[in-house]
């Protein structure tokens, strides 16, 4: 863990709590990451600048394309911004984790979805541009997670109102 970072740069910092054997992790910008979890376990998610959106994926790992439904999610708890002691769901209508806290005022975006290659070249950006689609699909091909589709992402520390 960095203890003051340089203010040019932005990164974000995942932290696993004391029940995981993950520790911390720095994921700069333009970057992704993914670890597996075990019921029970849990995660905290920091953002150090302030200003890096996290466009955060959970997939169940059991061999289906299972994945936090935010659709779902919108749909069971009548809500489109979720607030600590909501249990998300899966597309399967199955909990997938339980939102605990939020020390960042909450309403973190549940409709955009995540940036592309796609989106960045109708903006005008040259191809190639990292995006938050490529970290997953490169993450997803890592741990072996079928590519039906693209999840809609929960865009953390995004304030879409």
């Amino acid at each position: 863990m960095a203890s003051s970072p340089d203010e040019s740069e932005r990164f974000h910092r995942m932290q696993a709590s004391e029940t995981t054997s993950y520790g911390r992790f720095i994921v700069p910008a333009k970057e992704g990451a993914s670890f597996a979890l075990s019921s029970g376990d849990r995660i905290e998610i920091v953002n150090d600048s302030g200003t890096q959106v996290v466009d955060f994926w959970c997939l169940a790992l059991d061999g289906e394309a299972e994945y936090l439904s935010l659709a779902h999610c919108r749909e069971v708890l009548g809500k489109i911004f979720f607030e600590p002691g909501d249990v998300l769901i899966s597309n399967r209508y199955r909990p997938l984790l339980e939102y605990r806290e939020d020390a960042a005022g909450g309403r973190h975006d549940t409709l955009i979805a995540a940036c592309s290659e796609a989106m960045y070249r109708r903006f005008g950006r040259e191809a190639g541009h990292p995006s938050c689609a490529s970290n997953f699909e490169k993450s997803a091909r890592e741990i072996g997670w079928p590519l039906p589709l693209l999840p809609q992402p929960w865009n953390l520390f995004m304030r879409a109102d």
